[in-house]
């Protein structure tokens, strides 16, 4: 076991994954009692992994793909880190910047502590990097409860809350 990951794991989508990585999904699925897809991309399992490696009171720190938060594969992934750790913040960096040269995806570091009691809430933080580091902007508390592991969660960022407002003034619900 580990006191603390630090981790920058490689992102291999599923597509390129062969069939023994993609029979993980069915070990963390019996592991963590949930249903991890194998659309999943490397970077999940790596996640997974990690936590079951962690000691009681390890932390974690992840550089991902921020595609977790939205897509349905990441549901498991959102749900284990509620349930088996006390996730303490999602720092979402802005779209318009890129962690990586010559990677095209918006990027999301992630915090937590492995903890039985899992999480009552958390931040989910829109950030951007600056000379210093990385520079947090605006930030939701969430509950838990707040944040239904179905839901994309990239909505519930400030800034993205108020566009989705914003496009979706005047339209009636279907």
């Amino acid at each position: 076991s580990f006191d603390a990951v630090i981790c920058n794991p490689p992102y291999i989508r599923h597509h390129n994954l062969t069939a023994a990585d993609k029979r993980l999904a069915a070990f963390y699925s019996k592991l963590f009692e949930t249903q991890v897809s194998s659309l999943s991309g490397s970077y999940v399992y790596f996640f997974l992994e990690t936590i079951r490696r962690l000691r009681e009171g390890g932390r974690l720190v992840f550089i991902t793909p921020t595609e977790f938060l939205d897509a349905r594969y990441g549901r498991a992934l959102k749900e284990v880190l509620l349930r088996h750790c006390r996730l303490e913040e999602i720092l979402v960096l802005d779209m318009t910047e890129l962690a990586f040269e010559g990677v095209l995806t918006t990027s999301a570091i992630t915090i937590a502590t492995k903890s039985r009691e899992g999480t009552e809430t958390f931040r989910l933080t829109e950030a951007r990097l600056a000379d210093t580091g990385v520079e947090r902007r605006d930030v939701a508390e969430l509950c838990a409860d707040r944040a239904p592991v179905e839901a994309a969660w990239t909505s519930l960022l400030p800034s993205r809350s108020e566009e989705i407002k914003r496009l979706t003034r005047g339209r009636t619900a279907k």
